[in-house]
């Protein structure tokens, strides 16, 4: 039931909520792997029809399924903070603003509240990277990892792990580049902060 996909308020200052709601996404996409597939079938009889009567219909199942993701997809995006997307530069940072960062948004919360710009980083590239056919056009991606006092990402941890290692390993491998801001007066504690990665297809099927 493609009901079971609408999307519910992601509470930002939990990121196990966040998890478990892309856990959800993936057990959901899962169920409807033989959709997916039937979808990618309807597009190849749609590049292939050669008059307007030939080109299928698109049908209500389609709507849903696309309606079902794009409301999901929106709720990660509109309430959650820490939200990447692979397809979309951050914004220019405010040279007058050092809390500003990067420009990406992306901060580390500190354990007395206060927080820590990213201040060098980017989104993960999709660039030789092999995805299966049926890919949803957005695909979020739930990263925990661990910063050091000095600003450097130590350790990262995809919570829950998407069913393709190849995109795991790219994920993970561009958030251990990520640098933030030292931690005020020093000290040797790591601080444990979490991103939402939204991968966006360049090249996807239209449902």
């Amino acid at each position: 039931d493609t009901g079971t996909l609408r999307a519910q308020t992601v509470d930002t200052t939990r990121s196990g909520q966040v998890e478990s709601e892309i856990l959800q996404f993936y057990q959901w996409l899962d169920q409807f792997q033989d959709q997916l597939e039937e979808y990618e079938q309807l597009q190849v009889q749609r590049s292939h029809a050669t008059t307007a009567s030939e080109v299928p219909e698109t049908t209500a199942a389609q709507s849903a399924l696309a309606r079902a993701l794009d409301d999901f997809i929106s709720s990660i995006s509109a309430t959650s903070s820490n939200v990447v997307s692979t397809s979309r530069q951050p914004t220019r940072p405010d040279p007058a603003d050092p809390t500003s960062g990067d420009g990406s948004g992306v901060v580390l919360e500190g354990p007395g509240g206060g927080t820590r710009a990213r201040i060098a980083g980017s989104a993960p590239s999709l660039e030789g990277l092999s995805l299966p056919p049926g890919f949803p056009r957005t695909y979020p991606v739930n990263v925990s990892f661990q910063v050091n006092s000095a600003g450097y990402v130590v350790q990262t941890s995809i919570v829950p792990p998407t069913p393709y290692p190849d995109l795991n390993n790219r994920i993970s491998s561009v958030v251990r580049s990520w640098q933030f801001q030292p931690a005020p007066g020093g000290g040797s504690s790591l601080v444990t902060g979490s991103v939402t990665i939204l991968v966006e297809t360049t090249t996807r099927q239209e449902w």
